[in-house]
C-alpha cells in the first residue's frame, strides 16, 4: 500500500513537488488537483502526478497528506471547503499563502485538527533567476539544495513534524524550524 498525497495547486511549485516525488513511486501515489483542468492535465503529462481529480472532494478522498500549493485566497477557500475532511488520519501542509491567516482559519473551521504544519520552500540556487510560475518550468530538482522552512503552531503534532522532515528529505532540501509569524515577515 502506498502513501497517498493530494497536491492541490499545480503551478511550478506543486508540479515540481510532484516531479520530485516521482522518484518514490513505489511508496507514494500523487493525486493532482487544480482549478484549471488544463493545467492539471499538463502536470499529469509531465509526470508530476499519477492521476488528476477535477473534483476537490475526490482529490482528497483517500489521501494521507494534503499539500496546499495554491495562492492564499484559493488555499483559504479550499480549507473552508474541506474542513470536515480533516480527520485524525490525515495530514495537511500549506505551502503557499499567509501562514498566520491560514492558521486562524484552520483553528476556526477545524479547532481540534493537529496534523498540520506550515511550509515554505526556497529554490535550488541554480534556478534563482527563473521568474515563471508556469508548470512547464517545473523541475524535479527545483528545491534540491534549497531550504524547507517548517513552522509549527502549539497544536502541531509531532507526527506532522516528522512527516514534514521526511518530505524535506524526499525533496532533497535542508530544513529550518521557525514559527508562522516569522515566515509571514
Amino acid at each position: 500500500m502506498t502513501f497517498q498525497i493530494a497536491i492541490l495547486g499545480l503551478d511550478i511549485i506543486g508540479t515540481s513537488i510532484g516531479l520530485s516525488l516521482g522518484e518514490y513511486k513505489d511508496k507514494v501515489t500523487r493525486i493532482g488537483h487544480d482549478r484549471d483542468p488544463d493545467r492539471a492535465k499538463q502536470a499529469q503529462k509531465l509526470g508530476a502526478v499519477d492521476r488528476v481529480e477535477n473534483n476537490l472532494n475526490q482529490a482528497i478522498d483517500a489521501c494521507d497528506l494534503i499539500l496546499l500549493c495554491e495562492p492564499n485566497d484559493e488555499s483559504l477557500a479550499d480549507l473552508r471547503h474541506m474542513a470536515s475532511d480533516l480527520v485524525e488520519t490525515r495530514y495537511l501542509f500549506d505551502v503557499g499563502g499567509t501562514k498566520s491567516q491560514f492558521n486562524e482559519v484552520l483553528h476556526e473551521v477545524a479547532p481540534d485538527f493537529k496534523h498540520h504544519v506550515n511550509l515554505y520552500l526556497t529554490v535550488n540556487p541554480a534556478y534563482l533567476e527563473e521568474t515563471s510560475v508556469s508548470p512547464e518550468k517545473a523541475r524535479a530538482d527545483l528545491f534540491a539544495g534549497g531550504l524547507m522552512f517548517i513552522a509549527t503552531t502549539p497544536r502541531s503534532s509531532s507526527e506532522a513534524v516528522e512527516l514534514a522532515e521526511t518530505l524535506a528529505s524526499m525533496l532533497k532540501t535542508g530544513m529550518v524550524f521557525t514559527d508562522p509569524v516569522e515566515l509571514d515577515g
